[in-house]
């Protein structure tokens, strides 16, 4: 698989990839504990579905991609793979898993170690282009260390109009978020714990997702959550 890539020179001359092409890989929601979701598809109306995972299985990307890992950017400590490759129009230039640094993933209360890549789906006529990354929260049960939460990070070139006006979405804030013109909403009919936030961006927005582990007693109310975690999360825009 081909992957489109380019460089910018940060203030300390390090070489970071800044440009990059989405994947139409199907969106796929990774089980936290047994049962909990990723949410991938923030910002569009594609279902969420789970799939199990136990606690020692090693994190893996839902976005397999043949390209070895980038040298992590200055402020990222752990290397993910460039964003597939695809002939889909609207090219995206900020990538939230080489953008977004660990002090900003650690704010938020999310592991910036489980850092991986995450590709949402491309679906209908739209012409989306979306890519991402995902993280996880931990908690310590019984003595094991046990993913609660997790969060995703996307871009995509929808706008902020369009992601308010989807019939699949029922949003409850429509308040800028960092100046920015934004939503917070909640997808339509999941039974999943989540909740979803965009906020406007370059490329079109920038998206944040937080999917809470069913039935953990220590799992905070995402939507509780997101409002603050998005804020934080796309100063990321402003750097």
């Amino acid at each position: 698989m081909l992957h489109r890539c380019s460089f910018r020179t940060n203030s300390q001359g390090h070489r970071a990839p800044r440009r990059y092409l989405s994947s139409a890989v199907p969106a796929a929601a990774v089980g936290l504990a047994a049962v909990v979701g990723l949410v991938a598809g923030c910002g569009s109306s594609e279902s969420a579905e789970s799939a199990p995972i136990t606690p020692s299985e090693a994190s893996t990307s839902t976005a397999e991609s043949s390209a070895a890992p980038a040298p992590a950017a200055e402020g990222i400590g752990v290397p993910v793979p460039p964003a597939p490759g695809n002939a889909v129009p609207g090219e995206v230039a900020f990538d939230p898993c080489f953008e977004v640094e660990d002090a900003l993933i650690d704010r938020v209360g999310f592991d910036p170690g489980s850092r991986q890549r995450q590709a949402a789906e491309i679906t209908g006529s739209s012409l989306l282009t979306k890519i991402g990354c995902s993280f996880r929260r931990y908690s310590t049960v019984n003595g094991e260390k046990m993913p609660i939460m997790s969060l995703n990070i996307t871009t995509s070139t929808e706008s902020v109009t369009d992601v308010g006006a989807d019939k699949d979405h029922e949003v409850f804030d429509s308040a800028p978020i960092n100046g920015r013109p934004a939503v917070v909403y909640r997808v339509a009919g999941t039974t999943l714990p989540a909740c979803d936030a965009v906020a406007e961006a370059p490329d079109g927005t920038f998206g944040v997702t937080l999917t809470a582990a069913p039935g953990a007693a220590d799992a905070p109310d995402p939507c509780g959550e997101i409002r603050e975690a998005a804020a934080v999360l796309a100063s990321a825009l402003d750097e």
